[in-house]
C-alpha cells in the first residue's frame, strides 16, 4: 500500500514538474515574442498573435503524436510528454488573458480593428491547429 502511494505521488510530482518546465519555456518564448513585436511593430499584438498561432500548431502536433502513444527519448512516457508539451509549453505560450486585454484596449480605440483581430486570431488558430494535426502523418509517410 505504501509503495503504491509513493509511486503515485512520484508520478504526480513528475507531471507537475514537467508541466512547470514546459510552461516556463512557453511563457519565456511568449515574452520574447511580445518584446520583439514592440521593437518591430511598436505593438505587442503581433507577438501575442504569433505566440497563439505557434501554440495552436504545437497543440495540433502534440494531439496527434501522443494520442498514438509515441514515446520520446530519456524514457519519458507519452502521457508525461503530452503534459509537458501540450499543457506546459503550449499553455504557457498561448495567452487568452493577454488577448482579452489587448482586444479591450484596441476596441476602445478602433472597434473594427479589434473585431478583425479577434477573427484573425480565431481563424488563424484553427488553421494552425489543423496544420499541426496534418503534419505528423505527412512526415511519417
Amino acid at each position: 500500500m505504501t509503495g503504491d502511494l509513493l509511486s503515485s505521488f512520484s508520478s504526480e510530482l513528475s507531471a507537475i514538474l514537467a508541466i512547470a518546465v514546459g510552461a516556463a519555456v512557453g511563457g519565456a518564448l511568449r515574452y520574447a515574442l511580445a518584446e520583439l513585436a514592440v521593437k518591430w511593430a511598436d505593438s505587442k499584438l503581433p507577438g501575442t498573435w504569433t505566440a497563439n498561432m505557434i501554440a495552436c500548431f504545437v497543440a495540433g502536433v502534440a494531439a496527434v503524436v501522443w494520442s498514438r502513444g509515441t514515446s520520446i527519448s530519456n524514457g519519458m512516457t507519452p502521457a508525461l510528454a503530452y503534459a509537458t508539451v501540450m499543457i506546459g509549453f503550449a499553455g504557457g505560450l498561448s495567452t487568452w488573458s493577454t488577448l482579452a486585454g489587448e482586444i479591450t484596449r484596441l476596441k476602445n480605440q478602433h472597434f473594427w480593428r479589434a473585431c478583425g483581430y479577434v477573427a484573425l486570431t480565431l481563424i488563424g488558430g484553427m488553421i494552425f491547429a489543423f496544420a499541426g494535426i496534418r503534419l505528423p502523418p505527412l512526415v511519417a509517410n
